[in-house]
């Protein structure tokens, strides 16, 4: 049996508030596109970026809602490059306890997960 040490958990937990940031991140983009395209109140968020994807791709809503936050944000890259986060949900993504130089903009491509 493997003993945990306190690094092991610290990384571990650093992973899990990294994701949260990719997922925050496509969720806010899509809140965006919502209201850029005149959408329902309904349609936000993380199923707005979908229903993008779908329809500038033609993608099957069974593969955009199997692609993980980093693959979604990897498929709205050029979408996401001139766009600017609103303030309101800069401050909320600050209180996220990722170390400096773990953050990210919107639209980076994938970060290799080390062994």
């Amino acid at each position: 049996m493997s003993i945990r040490t306190r690094a092991d958990y610290i990384h571990r937990i650093y992973e899990h508030a990294y994701n949260t940031e990719r997922l925050f991140i496509v969720e806010v983009f899509g809140d965006t596109l919502s209201e850029r395209e005149g959408w329902n109140n309904e349609l936000e968020g993380l199923e707005a970026v979908r229903f993008y994807l779908m329809q500038k791709h033609q993608w099957l809503p069974s593969h955009v809602r199997a692609m993980s936050a980093d693959e979604l944000m990897f498929a709205i890259t050029e979408e996401t490059a001139s766009w600017t986060m609103p303030s309101e949900a800069r401050d909320a993504l600050a209180l996220l306890p990722l170390p400096p130089g773990m953050r990210r903009k919107a639209g980076q491509p994938p970060r290799e997960s080390g062994p």
